[in-house]
This record gives C-alpha cells, sequence and structure tokens, in this order.
C-alpha cells in the first residue's frame, strides 16, 4: 500500500511549486521505491499531458478527479509537459540500462529543479 505522501506529492507537480515537490520527493523516497516513485510521476505527467491535449485518459476516473487533473494542467504549457516526460523517461532507461550517473532519486531532484 502507498503512503498518502505520493498523492500529495503527484499534486504538487506545477510550475513554481519547486520547494514543496522537492520536500516531499525526500520524505517519500525513505518509504518507498524509487523506481516506484518515478513510475507513478510517469503516470501523472502522462495522464497531464492527454488532459491538456483535450483527450480522455484511458482510465477510468472519477470525476472530481478529472477536474483536479485539469485544473493541475492549466498550470503547465504543454511544450515543457512533454520535456518533463521525455526527461522522466531518460531517467527511467538510464536507470534500467546502468547508463545514468546518479541515483533515481538525484536524477529525478534534477529533473524537478529544473522543470518545476
Amino acid at each position: 500500500k502507498l503512503p498518502h505522501t505520493i498523492f500529495k506529492l503527484l499534486d504538487a507537480f506545477y510550475p513554481s511549486n519547486k520547494h514543496q515537490a522537492l520536500t516531499l520527493l525526500d520524505t517519500l523516497s525513505k518509504k518507498i521505491n524509487e523506481h516506484m516513485i518515478l513510475v507513478m510521476i510517469q503516470r501523472r505527467i502522462r495522464d497531464l499531458i492527454i488532459l491538456k491535449g483535450g483527450l480522455k485518459p484511458e482510465k477510468k476516473l472519477a470525476d472530481w478527479k478529472i477536474t483536479r487533473l485539469k485544473m493541475q494542467a492549466g498550470e503547465w504549457d504543454e511544450r515543457k509537459l512533454t520535456l518533463l516526460y521525455e526527461a522522466l523517461y531518460r531517467v527511467e532507461v538510464l536507470s534500467k540500462t546502468s547508463g545514468n550517473y546518479y541515483s533515481v532519486k538525484k536524477a529525478l531532484d534534477i529533473v524537478l529543479f529544473y522543470f518545476l
């Protein structure tokens, strides 16, 4: 079971919210595997890209959840969201191929610091 903090972290993903997102990431990384955090972040960013493009997510979501995601997506520029997703994908690939100089947690810190 995932701690509730993961959902606070996912909701904290919007520009100019760097401090809160990085603080939550640091706290959460002590409780669950950093790869799980990466996957959850990727899913959230993918949902935001889909909603920003005016499409419906593949999975069934409650109306309140879609409203919350649309508000979060409204904070983002579509191009910046796409670049963030690409950066997260690179972190995933490099971690799986042992090509990453940093740990997944440290790579997430860097990516989030840049994009938020």
